[in-house]
């Protein structure tokens, strides 16, 4: 008897990049681009074991799907899509066993000017705040799980941030200090309730996860709020979304502490008042935590 064995293995078609166009009126329209990856699991190994193809759905025809549905069934939200994709190819071949299909959406928002100050109907510019991800994952006869996510925001404050009261042991250098630049690159993923996925507005949860990351690690607009460790923000973020968004069952952050580093100017017969700093970006400290709902088998995929 042979003692390996496949325990993991899919395919399908990936960076399947969309734009759609919902034209609402003739000038008012509505757009999602989107980056698509459609994977699947067949039933059986053949493909794998035996070199044998007669299973398999080709790339080339996940890739068409892709275009097609967004035709079909349209695209309100990514989230949407997602859930209908992973559906389709449920309906349209029962020898799949399982589906897990990830979208990255780029924001578009409409222009406005001082001299047009109302949101344009059909011209956008990019927003590079952060971009949306969504993942569904699903097995034949279970309830989709559903993720969605911000990933690259990236932000920082200049104060109200410190770190101090850690282990000290022979190897640490770093100094406490009340009072430091806290830069990060914020990754989140929030995962819905499995029976509530097709009844949520999934544009006001992500609304309200930016918000709640923003507020807890920026504060009150003059005075911030100061934050002890990466690890309390995340929490405190983390906490904020679960209490606002019932439908939400478990909330993943990371955020990697991109440090900022008083430059010495001493021997320059200079005194940095908190003012000059050097930018690192590797190594940089990095921060997760996940929290469930008490009850919830949710895993996080961050």
């Amino acid at each position: 008897m042979s003692n390996i064995y496949l325990d993991d293995r899919m395919y399908g078609k990936a960076d399947v990049r969309l734009l759609h166009v919902r034209r609402e009126t003739r000038f008012h329209h509505v757009v999602h681009e989107l980056r698509c990856r459609v994977l699947m699991r067949l039933a059986s190994e053949i493909d794998f074991v035996t070199g044998d193809n007669r299973d398999i759905v080709a790339t080339d025809t996940t890739k068409n799907t892709v275009f097609a549905l967004a035709k079909k069934v349209g695209v309100t939200s990514a989230e949407q899509f997602a859930l209908a994709i992973s559906k389709h190819y449920f309906d349209q071949y029962k020898h799949i066993e399982a589906m897990d299909v990830s979208i990255d959406e780029t924001r578009w928002t409409r222009v406005q000017t001082s001299e047009q100050p109302k949101p344009h109907s059909h011209a956008f510019i990019n927003a590079r705040e952060c971009v949306r991800t969504i993942s569904v994952t699903q097995t034949r006869g279970q309830q989709p799980v559903l993720t969605s996510g911000i990933k690259e925001l990236e932000i920082m404050k200049t104060t109200q941030s410190g770190f101090e009261g850690y282990i000290k042991d022979e190897y640490t250098t770093l100094k406490p200090t009340a009072d430091r630049v806290f830069r990060t690159v914020v990754s989140c993923q929030y995962t819905f309730d499995p029976a509530n996925v097709h009844s949520i507005d999934y544009e006001a949860v992500f609304q309200t996860a930016r918000d709640a990351i923003l507020s807890e690690f920026a504060g009150p607009s003059e005075q911030g709020v100061y934050s002890p460790s990466v690890q309390n923000t995340i929490y405190l973020a983390q906490k904020r979304i679960i209490d606002r968004v019932a439908a939400v069952s478990r909330v993943t952050i990371e955020m990697p502490n991109r440090h900022c580093i008083l430059v010495d100017l001493s021997p320059f017969k200079l005194q940095n008042n908190n003012e000059v700093f050097v930018v690192t970006g590797e190594p940089a400290g990095l921060i997760r935590a996940s929290m469930s709902r008490l009850g919830s088998s949710i895993k996080s995929k961050l």
